[in-house]
């Protein structure tokens, strides 16, 4: 896993957990982090410029968000494993519908990252 696909997974996850995306802040969090990074060395960087205490508090707040949504306690030292395992979980996860069943969702919200879901994704795009 790459750090593109893991921030699109981290961040499915934290829609999912609290309806909102990640911010540009979180997602300087987990890119600082991937590098291995210390927050005192993500306020060094130009890169990043929120203080040191800013990247800490919403690294905090990331790690709890994630590990909720997870199901797992996600941390700076363990977050590359956790969300490869959230991946693996989510592909494994198929709920079957029996055919010829329909259900309108209405206002249903767009999601517009898919893991594991290819053959559904592909039937939806062929259905008129």
């Amino acid at each position: 896993m790459d750090i593109k696909h893991a921030l699109d997974v981290a961040n499915a996850a934290v829609f999912a957990q609290r309806s909102k995306h990640l911010s540009d802040l979180e997602k300087a969090v987990l890119q600082g982090a991937w590098e291995g990074l210390t927050y005192q060395q993500m306020d060094d960087d130009r890169r990043f410029p929120w203080t040191e205490k800013t990247l800490k508090d919403a690294g905090a707040g990331l790690w709890k968000c994630l590990s909720q949504a997870m199901g797992e306690t996600v941390k700076k030292t363990n977050f590359k494993a956790a969300l490869e395992r959230y991946q693996a979980k989510a592909q494994l996860t198929v709920f079957p519908q029996p055919v010829g069943m329909q259900q309108d969702w209405g206002e249903a919200v767009a999601v517009p990252v898919f893991f594991g879901r290819m053959a559904e994704l592909d039937r939806l795009q062929t259905v008129d």
